[in-house]
Parts: structure tokens; sequence; C-alpha cells
């Protein structure tokens, strides 16, 4: 062990070093809300320059004191004048998070494809270096951030770091905290092809809505195998889960997909996906309908639609898959929104499902 460190145990060929007592911490942040993301290129000096303008971004949204995000900013250029220096050249994505606790963080992650570090320990010492530069990265960013973690081998280095707020978002009760989800079978199948996953992360509710194509078990497969990997997948951006789910589903008969990401606070989320499953969200202002991108998931789709929503009062939302007639509005039901997600959800499949289809919805307020 050196002062900045130690060597996990190595996995074949790829080398891992963790800053001290960091490994929980790197990893309640990797599986943390993304708020924000900026990603971009290093191959040139003038991209690290670019680097710290993204990270000044960051550290605003991260809510990051002054000094912190003069340490943050430090860090960033380190790291990407070590992918740039060292590596050749390669990819710096930055992103503010939202951990469960409630607190922020601006992370950084820089990859390339270079020859690698043979020893991260020694890399890790102040004025050493196999290029003739100064040696300042890496043993630079091991101190001015709270957590770096190194991931090396001869098909190149990764390395993660972050810098967290000491703001905390004040607790109150969650908008989007109730939820009511149900799934029924098409007549006649043992199961249903279409699946549902709810979680609340970092101060976000998520609904997500998986229908396979078809129905019966391989259509079950692949609904309950896209649920599967989104589950392990809540940190990315939008992009990466859809791109994710469509590599992953590539084989089966397919899914279509959608998902509300809703701030507990009530005042704004986002709504994203491919195929038949539509969306409803009602606030004190009006009702909104969403539809998903053409496509789906694990044959093609062509693009990815990520809209805003900004919230309203009390919201309420809605997902649901094409087994349910598409003829009716939130605002139409008028049930007591104290009683809503369990009303709404019965009053909706009661009414409006399609006979010969599998049926799935998820309401929430």
């Amino acid at each position: 062990m050196d002062r900045y460190g130690k060597l996990a145990a190595s996995e074949g060929a790829t080398r891992v070093w963790n800053s001290p007592g960091s490994e929980n911490l790197i990893g309640g942040l990797e599986q943390a809300t993304v708020v924000s993301d900026r990603a971009q290129r290093i191959s040139h000096e003038m991209d690290v320059h670019a680097a710290r303008t993204s990270a000044r971004h960051i550290s605003n949204d991260a809510k990051l004191s002054p000094t912190d995000t003069a340490a943050y900013v430090t860090g960033v250029s380190e790291l990407a004048m070590n992918t740039l220096m060292h590596g050749g050249g390669g990819r710096l994505v930055q992103r503010c998070v939202l951990d469960q606790e409630g607190r922020y963080a601006a992370v950084a992650i820089a990859e390339d494809q270079g020859g690698g570090i043979e020893d991260i320990e020694k890399a890790l010492e102040d004025g050493y270096s196999t290029t003739g530069s100064l040696g300042g990265g890496l043993p630079g960013a091991a101190r001015l951030l709270d957590c770096l973690r190194i991931e090396s081998s001869g098909n190149g280095t990764r390395i993660f770091g972050a810098k967290r707020s000491q703001h905390r978002e004040e607790k109150q009760r969650a908008s989007f905290s109730q939820i009511e989800k149900m799934v029924v079978s098409a007549p006649g199948e043992r199961v249903s092809g279409d699946a549902v996953f709810t979680t609340h992360r970092g101060g976000v509710a998520h609904l997500a809505l998986f229908d396979g194509v078809g129905h019966g078990k391989n259509a079950h497969q692949a609904a309950s195998a896209g649920v599967a990997h989104y589950k392990e997948n809540l940190w990315r951006t939008p992009e990466e889960i859809v791109a994710g789910l469509h590599d992953a589903l590539r084989g089966s008969v397919g899914v279509a997909f959608a998902c509300f990401h809703l701030s507990s606070n009530g005042k704004e989320g986002r709504f994203f996906g491919v195929g038949n499953v539509r969306g409803r969200l009602l606030d004190d202002r009006r009702e909104r309908y969403f539809e998903s991108d053409p496509g789906i998931l694990g044959d093609s789709y062509d693009r990815l639609n990520v809209e805003s929503i900004d919230i309203v009062g009390r919201g309420v939302a809605l997902l649901f898959s094409d087994g349910i007639a598409n003829r009716f509005s939130l605002g139409g039901l008028a049930c007591d929104r104290r009683q809503v997600p369990l009303v709404a959800a019965r009053r909706i499949l009661d009414t409006h499902r399609v006979e010969r289809d599998d049926a799935s919805l998820v309401v929430a307020w």
C-alpha cells in the first residue's frame, strides 16, 4: 500500500486501484441517478480546455462550493491530460449525479485504448512519468478528488473520479411515491408478454414498461430480459439505456419499451421510449400525451427523442401497453387524487382493455 491507497485483487490481466476507503462510495455513485451529463473526445490539448469548461458546468449542476469546484475542475484537467499524453487520446464523460442520500456529486470517467498502466502505484508517485512529463496528472487527481478508481490492462485504461457536494436536498414527501401496476395475460396464455418495473433511486421515480412482441413464453422472456437489463443500468443516460437494451435483446422477439423519470420534488421529469408503449401526464395545468419513437428494441430503431417535462402542481403519470385502447384521458376519470393509483388503474383496465392482447399499465402520483 502507498499513501494514496492500494491495489485491489486484479482479475486476469486487469489491474485495479482504488483510493482509500472509496469502494462503497464509488459503487453508490455509479448507481446514482444522472441529472446531467457531457461527453467528448480527447485528442488534442484544446480538448483539455473544453473539458475544464464542461467541468465548470457540471460543478454548477452538482452544487459544488467554489473551493470544491476548483478542485474538481483541476482534477478533470489532470485526467484529460493523462488520457491525451499516456493513452494516446480517448473519451471523457462528465456527469452530475444525485445519490440515495440526496447528495449531488460531479463525476468524471476517462477512457482510452492505449497500452495501459503497467504499475499503477508507481504511476501515482509524484514526479513519475513514462513519457518524460512532470507526472502530476494521476497523483494530483488522487489528491483533488474525493475518490478515484483506476482500471488498466493492455487494452486501455478507465479512470473514475468524483467530487461530492456538501449540499443535501431537503427531505419532503416525495411526489410520484404512490404507485400501482397491473399486468394481465392474453386469453389462453399462462404468462404475460408484458412486464413493468418501478423504483425510486436518488430522488427520481423510475416507471418502465416492456411489451414483448407477440404473446406467451417468448414475449415473456424478452420483456423479463428487458427489465433485468434496465435494473442494472438505472444510472445511465436515456440514450445509453435504450442502446444497451437494443443490444441485450438481439436474438429475442424484441420489445416495445417506454419510461418516465420523474423527480420526487414533483417539478420535472422526462419521457422516452421505442415502440407502441404510450404515456400520459396530468398536472394542475393540463394533460399531456406521450408517444414512443418507432421501432422494436432488439430488432431496429432509428433514433431516440427524450422529452423533458415541466410539472405544475400535483402530477399523475401513466404508462400503458397497446393491450389498452388509446381512447381515454386521466382528466376524464374524475376520481379523487388521493386514490388515483389504484382507482385509475382498475378503471382503465376494466374499461379500455383490448381482450385479445396482453395488457399492462403503471400509474403513479
